[in-house]
């Protein structure tokens, strides 16, 4: 996972396509990041069970938390705004 990575590409497409919607994979985290920013709703496509995926955004909090700072977006320590979104 490298949302930090990831989020140019996501929000340009988002400001190319301009989607309704966005869909994610469960732990890629740039299209919920965009998602946010752009007002956009997104729904998440587990590929794991939700205790794994629990466990993976639990590791992924800390640096999520930093730049959801610096994007200005409001805090999500545990990542349940992740998880919050609906899922498949």
């Amino acid at each position: 996972m490298d949302a930090e990575a990831g989020l140019p590409g996501v929000l340009a497409a988002c400001r190319q396509w301009r989607p309704n919607l966005l869909v994610h994979e469960s732990c890629e985290c740039a299209a919920v990041l965009a998602a946010e920013l752009s007002g956009l709703p997104c729904v998440r496509v587990a590929i794991r069970t939700a205790v794994t995926e629990r466990v993976i955004l639990a590791a992924a909090a800390v640096p999520l938390a930093t730049r959801r700072s610096k994007l200005g977006l409001a805090p999500d320590p545990a990542s349940e705004r992740l998880l919050a979104a609906p899922g498949r």
